[in-house]
């Protein structure tokens, strides 16, 4: 139990750290803990949305590299195996929280946290489009 206390306690240091990182105040960081003690049904896509719309007129942070946890989209396509302009598609249909901008060639890239969208990439989809003929 202590290990597990221990590493929870850890974690959570160093979500508050990357919070704080992202530009997330201290008011903002305690607002979501006190939800999440409470228990309230609350996932990473529905904490974001919450944040974003208590601040819809902030810029996303800049990085020169992405920071440790945060991935760019040719990343996360590659890894899961989605295409890129699907991925950006969840970012500006807000089914995903972008977590700032990586300087590249061609201007920025979105970023995103690697746990948010790895639970994004089990989720079924539904591909859309017209049933082919038979």
């Amino acid at each position: 139990m202590l290990d597990t206390r221990k590493e929870a306690t850890d974690a959570l240091v160093r979500a508050m750290s990357d919070a704080r990182t992202n530009g997330l105040t201290t008011e903002d960081i305690d607002e979501i803990a006190q939800m999440v003690a409470a228990q309230e049904t609350l996932t990473l896509d529905n904490a974001a949305r919450h944040m974003a719309e208590d601040s819809e007129s902030e810029e996303l942070p800049v990085y020169a590299e992405a920071p440790p946890g945060m991935i760019d989209l040719p990343t996360a396509a590659r890894i899961y195996g989605i295409n890129a302009r699907t991925v950006k598609g969840w970012i500006i249909r807000g089914q995903l929280p972008a977590s700032g901008k990586v300087r590249g060639r061609g201007g920025p890239r979105y970023l995103v946290y690697e746990e948010t969208i790895a639970q994004k990439a089990k989720q079924p989809r539904n591909l859309g489009g017209r049933p082919r003929k038979t």
